[in-house]
């Protein structure tokens, strides 16, 4: 699916059925397209079918304009697909070049792969050579607040 900038609509570019080897072909590399593919692939014995939107962005090589407004229809694009239309998209993908969209690719994005043991996050140690902890505030019950651990005041 294309923009038309100049009426400032989405227009249907094709609806031809395309093979996860032959989609990174059919991104182009000048221009930002919408993009909704259904993945069909086998996921722990069962046939799935999975439907992707993938939005491609060149980078830079397109007008400020064009990039402006791709980037504001996309969230409608997706709400209507699936409010209206009934589709249900599985994943949303971004890139800006095609050459990375492979089949293993597609299917690393539908079902990641999950950490099953995690390492515990490690609290840093604090700077070396900092010296004794001192009370700054006085607390409840304590009548001598100006002084530090050491009792100095």
């Amino acid at each position: 699916m294309s923009v038309d900038i100049k009426n400032e609509r989405i227009c249907l570019e094709s609806t031809e059925d395309t093979s996860p080897a032959e989609l990174s072909s059919r991104i182009p590399t000048d221009h930002a397209r919408y993009h909704f593919f259904l993945f069909k692939h086998t996921h722990e014995g069962d046939f799935q079918e999975s439907i992707v939107f993938i939005y491609s962005m060149p980078g830079y090589k397109c007008p400020i304009k064009e990039r402006m407004l791709y980037s504001s229809c996309k969230s409608p694009l997706i709400d209507i697909a699936e409010d209206n239309v009934g589709l249900t998209v599985v994943r949303k993908i971004e890139l800006d070049d095609g050459s990375e969209l492979t089949e293993e690719f597609l299917y690393d994005e539908v079902h990641p792969k999950k950490d099953i043991i995690r390492k515990k996050f490690d609290k840093p140690r604090g700077p070396v050579g900092r010296g004794p902890k001192r009370i700054t505030r006085p607390t409840a019950g304590n009548e001598d607040a100006g002084s530090d651990v050491n009792g100095q005041t």
